[in-house]
């Protein structure tokens, strides 16, 4: 299993807890629920403001790992010190969005991972 490539750390990061349920609705007006899986899973955005080109599109910069590994895991590292955990992860999207700011000649990129 390879790992996150070794790129700048993201601006920010948002972070959701999933725990799936089942609701089944009744005809009298109630609803009955339960849970879905036994084990939570994480989900984080990863938004990165100014990305160098080389780490967007370089030979190991974060398309490259994309193209490798999407539709498969890889081992992500929490890049704030006070989580200091990894996780076992995959790409969420079908894709990775980018955009060039033409005044700083930098990348804005949004990636969205969630725990295997």
């Amino acid at each position: 299993m390879s790992n996150f490539p070794n790129i700048t750390k993201p601006f920010s990061i948002s972070e959701s807890t999933v725990k799936a349920q089942i609701k089944t609705k009744f005809e009298s007006g109630y609803v009955q629920s339960r849970v879905k899986y036994t084990k939570s899973r994480k989900k984080f955005s990863l938004v990165w403001k100014y990305m160098v080109y080389t780490e967007l599109f370089g030979g190991s910069g974060l398309l490259d790992h994309f193209d490798a590994n999407q539709g498969g895991a890889f081992t992500w590292t929490h890049p704030d010190s006070n989580v200091n955990a990894s996780f076992t992860v995959r790409y969420a999207d079908d894709d990775i969005k980018y955009s060039r700011d033409a005044t700083t000649d930098k990348w804005k990129v949004t990636v969205n991972l969630e725990e295997v």
